[in-house]
């Protein structure tokens, strides 16, 4: 099996040169694999790849080690330093050269992809528990001090073009995320999509 790995070097010798034996890898650089992909990225646009990032801080590091800093071979996910003594997941969606490789081998399924030249810009609204704790007031505990300051996270996404036409109310879903519907008020058909997720498909509460 040949694995593609791009390197983000540019000017060494032996770039292109088989590493190894039978299950060797191919080292190419990474712009000029871009370029020959034929794709172009505004190094400022909108992420066309949607991931489901609480999954990617919590059970996805310990169960796989990110393996998506692994499989893509553009260098699209990073895992980088939160400042908080931990982890987050950075998009490099410039980098993507649409091989589709992180939507065939994530092992959470939680990368949606959908390409921003084909694609609607949304804003979706994820929200999830309010509370931390299940009875944030028991035993004379301050509530405030309880409140999840993730309960909602507003994201510029992309979306199936389809849903330009969606009307207010209209429900849907967004594959490997859940059930969303169109904000009654702040969704405007045709120009300005709102997406509210209503039920998620995997609970990551549990683990």
């Amino acid at each position: 099996m040949l694995t593609v790995v791009f390197a983000d070097i540019v000017g060494s010798t032996g770039l292109f040169e088989k590493l190894g034996d039978a299950n060797a890898s191919q080292l190419m650089a990474q712009l000029t694999g871009v370029h020959y992909s034929g794709t172009h990225h505004e190094e400022d646009q909108p992420s066309h790849l949607l991931v489901h990032t609480e999954v990617c801080h919590s059970i996805c590091g310990d169960e796989f080690g990110h393996p998506c800093v692994r499989f893509c071979p553009a260098n699209v996910y990073e895992m980088v330093d939160n400042g908080a003594g931990g982890l987050k997941l950075q998009i490099n969606a410039s980098n993507c050269v649409h091989c589709k490789t992180c939507d065939i081998m994530d092992p959470y399924g939680v990368i949606t992809w959908v390409a921003v030249a084909d694609g609607l810009p949304a804003e979706v609204r994820l929200y999830d528990r309010l509370f931390l704790d299940a009875q944030p007031d028991a035993g004379g505990k301050d509530f405030i001090e309880g409140l999840n300051p993730n309960s909602l996270k507003v994201i510029q996404a992309v979306v199936e073009p389809s849903l330009a036409v969606a009307k207010a109310d209209d429900k849907f879903q967004f594959e490997r995320h859940g059930y969303f519907v169109a904000d009654r008020v702040d969704h405007v058909q045709g120009s300005k999509p709102v997406f509210n997720l209503a039920v998620g498909l995997k609970d990551s509460w549990g683990k």
